[in-house]
C-alpha cells in the first residue's frame, strides 16, 4: 500500500461506501422497472458502481 494520509484513507472509504449504495440503488431500480432498455441500463450502472467500489478497495489493501 502506498503511503496515504488518514484523510485520503477516509475519503476512499467514504467513496467506496457511496459506490456500494449507488450499486444497490441501481439494482433496485432495475428490479422495479418494466422497460427492458432501462433495466439493462440500470444493471450496467450497477455493475459499474460495483467495479468502482472494488477498484477503490484495492487502494486500501
Amino acid at each position: 500500500m502506498s503511503n496515504l494520509t488518514q484523510m485520503e484513507l477516509n475519503t476512499i472509504k467514504e467513496l467506496t461506501a457511496m459506490e456500494d449504495v449507488n450499486a444497490k440503488k441501481f439494482q433496485l431500480y432495475a428490479q422495479n422497472c418494466n422497460d427492458s432498455q432501462l433495466q439493462s441500463l440500470f444493471n450496467q450502472e450497477a455493475q459499474q458502481a460495483f467495479s468502482n467500489s472494488k477498484t477503490l478497495m484495492n487502494f486500501l489493501s
